[in-house]
């Protein structure tokens, strides 16, 4: 399953926003470096994180089907609108999907004011599929999310935080559903733990387990190895050639290997024994990709897990403009104001066609994406333009000379 196209109506910020995004099934997906990117750009509470929720509740409308039931999620429906919310995604399926030409997949979740808070409905899906998306052991229809306050897991024994996460977010009628919103609760939920390595990793029989440390070591930085080596019941990771557990990694690594592992888990679980992990298509939602990590990892985060899972729809924010740079202006998504929409706040989404790849940070946040004036302080720029006004007042040549030694960093 990949998300072909997304169309939401009167979402939190967004009034009424559309866009197709790309996938690797794409006609034009062989002339692009990364098709199966798609990164979020805009400011903060300028729908980014939306449109990633957008895209999991979309995801698990079939488990509701028609039925009304109680959101667990808060304050859903714009404010201040007149009219119910709706979220409807285009699907691309795959083989094991069961797709069939004179099918259109659409998934729709529909959300509305109710005497409880706000109510919400799914669709059923077409009869044609619907023994598909039953089959939650196998890779269709796949799906995982994970939101900006994601935390490293460090479990106790016998702890897991699958127990933790066992309530299902929504009382759906189909139980088919309850593992499919496990895997995105931790983007709609804030601090919901993810599942660590020991949970799971060291009963996987081989070659699995070897193919599993193969990918492990792709995704990592260049300076840090994992073997399977465990002491004390914990694993441990050679990290610039000394051996260290999980938890002493830095909050940068921690954070994106917790992820990255958690998606490892769910791949894991899906994926036939005669298959391999990276060669499962489906859709990863990431708010917040960049963060925590050195600028140098941001310059490789989404270009080292693309590559790693090629199969994978990604979609992701970030603020960074190293991450953005890493990119095409075809992967790039802006959230911007919307000034066609009723009421105040509304905010829509377009493909960037501006080309920011290989350009400089200082170039790309000065661009029209991020809107920065400059990337000198505040504080700084108001004493260059304290100096020029007492150089014009005065006509002071070492006031002149000042103003060219602090743009030199040399006062």
């Amino acid at each position: 399953m990949y998300i072909r196209e997304l169309r939401v109506r009167e979402l939190r910020c967004l009034a009424r926003a559309r866009a197709e995004f790309r996938h690797p099934d794409r006609p034009d997906s062989d002339k692009l470096a990364f098709p199966n990117v798609n990164l979020l750009l805009g400011t903060n509470g300028g729908g980014k994180s939306t449109v990633l929720k957008a895209i999991a509740l979309a995801a698990i409308s079939p488990a509701l089907g028609n039925e009304t039931r109680d959101s667990q999620v808060p304050n859903l429906v714009r404010k201040g609108s007149d009219s119910d919310c709706e979220i409807c995604a285009s699907l691309h399926l795959h083989a094991d999907e069961g797709p069939d030409a004179s099918i259109d997949p659409r998934l729709l979740m529909r959300i509305w004011q109710s005497k409880t808070g706000e109510s919400l409905a799914g669709n059923e899906l077409p009869e044609q599929l619907r023994d598909a998306w039953a089959r939650t052991e196998g890779p269709g229809f796949f799906l995982v999310a994970y939101g900006a306050t994601r935390t490293a897991p460090v479990p106790a024994p016998g702890h897991s935080a699958l127990d933790e996460a066992e309530t299902p977010l929504f009382d759906a009628p189909d139980s088919s559903g309850a593992e499919r919103q496990l895997r995105i609760r931790n983007l709609l939920h804030d601090r919901t733990p993810l599942v660590s390595l020991e949970e799971w990793l060291e009963p996987v029989d081989r070659p699995r387990k070897d193919h599993l440390l193969q990918v492990i070591n792709e995704l990592l930085p260049p300076d840090t190895k994992f073997e399977g080596k465990q002491e004390g019941g914990r694993f441990v990771l050679e990290h610039r050639g000394v051996e260290v557990p999980f938890s002493a990694l830095s909050d940068g690594l921690r954070s994106y290997l917790a992820w990255v592992c958690d998606l490892l888990f769910w791949l894991h679980a899906v994926t036939p024994a005669e298959r391999n992990v990276t060669d499962i298509p489906g859709v990863v939602l990431v708010d917040e990709i960049d963060q925590r990590l050195h600028p140098r990892w941001q310059q490789r985060v989404i270009p080292t897990v693309a590559s790693v899972f090629p199969r994978l729809q990604i979609f992701a924010s970030s603020h960074s403009p190293l991450v953005a740079g890493s990119l095409h202006h075809h992967n790039l998504f802006l959230l911007e104001p919307d000034s066609d929409a009723r009421g105040q706040g509304a905010q829509r989404i377009r493909t960037l066609e501006e080309e920011v790849f290989g350009r400089t940070a200082d170039r790309i946040l000065q661009g029209s994406f991020f809107e920065l004036e400059s990337t000198r302080s505040d504080e700084f720029r108001a004493r260059l333009r304290q100096l020029i006004e007492d150089a014009r007042k005065k006509k002071d040549t070492d006031v002149a000379a000042r103003f060219l030694r602090a743009l030199a960093g040399l006062e």
